[in-house]
């Protein structure tokens, strides 16, 4: 492992409860106490669905953004339910009054704005040795969590009983995961992370 600035990528600290104690007494110096930024949902509410159409039109479609028609009253048990769906219940409620110019016409809506804060997180940072994009089977991803940090050489001969090459990347697929994971891997210095 080490600290190469070009090679960085982090973990986040409820991963790091499952590492071996040896693991991370010896890596200590790779940890660090990060700030995670707010992050911001929204619910704008507009009159009507050719308002809707025309806010899409310039700002285009989000995530974090949904777009109703009707009131904040009538729109009371929707509101609710997308909280409650979005686990906003303890995030910071701002309620903004705002105007849309399309060129030809100006209307209002309203926007409900959530914050959540989160606390701090404990990273560990590491380099990438390995990399594979998919060829596993169905079984794989029953049996392995994705986005979870595997600390034992066991756990990467497991994995690739589930492999699945490519006929056109056969032999070359075996050979990077043998390579790349394989006989890269050093127990309790290397952590196997599969993400889909």
């Amino acid at each position: 492992m080490s600290a190469d600035p070009q090679k960085i990528s982090f973990a986040l600290e409820e991963e790091l409860a499952d590492a071996p104690v040896a693991f991370m007494e010896k890596y200590q110096h790779l940890l660090v106490q990060m700030a995670v930024p707010d992050d911001f949902f929204s619910i704008c509410i507009f009159a009507g669905e050719q308002q809707v159409r025309v806010f899409e039109k310039l700002f285009g479609k989000h995530e974090d953004c949904r777009l109703l028609t009707g009131t904040m009253i009538s729109l009371a048990p929707v509101i609710y339910q997308i909280e409650t769906e979005k686990q906003l219940a303890d995030a910071k409620q701002t309620i903004i009054e705002g105007n849309v110019n399309d060129g030809t016409d100006t209307f209002s809506y309203q926007m409900i704005q959530y914050r959540t804060v989160y606390p701090d997180q404990q990273l560990l940072y590491f380099e990438q040795h390995g990399y594979q994009r998919k060829q596993m089977n169905f079984r794989f991803y029953e049996d392995f969590i994705n986005d979870h940090l595997y600390f034992s050489k066991a756990d990467v001969l497991r994995a690739f009983e589930y492999l699945e090459p490519w006929k056109e990347a056969g032999k070359e697929t075996v050979r990077n995961f043998q390579e790349n994971f394989i006989d890269n891997f050093e127990e309790g210095a290397s952590v196997f992370f599969p993400g889909w």
